[in-house]
């Protein structure tokens, strides 16, 4: 985020990625449910000292149809789409909202 604020034009976005783990515990999951929080946490919190006007959002999406191989690791999540998550990130970037993480499950 320090290193690409400075190229974000003035009233600009800036979205951040989580995950499922921040919401919800998956074997072998508890380094990114700490990184996810820790995200969620920071986003949060710097919204209201952005400067120029820049959003930050997060989004934060269950584990993709087309990851097959993670599959495993998320049991009793259903995949989302390639266009579902891509519509989630949509949101995060053009939505007026900051401090914002939007969750697909």
């Amino acid at each position: 985020m320090r290193i690409g604020l400075p190229h974000v034009r003035d009233g600009g976005s800036i979205t951040l990625t989580t995950g499922v783990t921040a919401r919800a515990a998956i074997p072998t999951g508890s380094a990114a449910a700490m990184a996810s929080g820790a995200v969620e946490s920071f986003v949060m919190a710097a919204a209201g000292e952005m400067p120029r006007g820049i959003r930050i959002n997060v989004a934060s999406p269950t584990v993709l149809e087309s990851a097959t191989h993670f599959h495993d690791f998320f049991p009793g999540f259903p995949p989302a789409s390639d266009e579902a998550v891509g519509n989630l990130y949509r949101r995060a970037v053009e939505s007026i909202d900051n401090g914002t993480t939007y969750v697909l499950d």
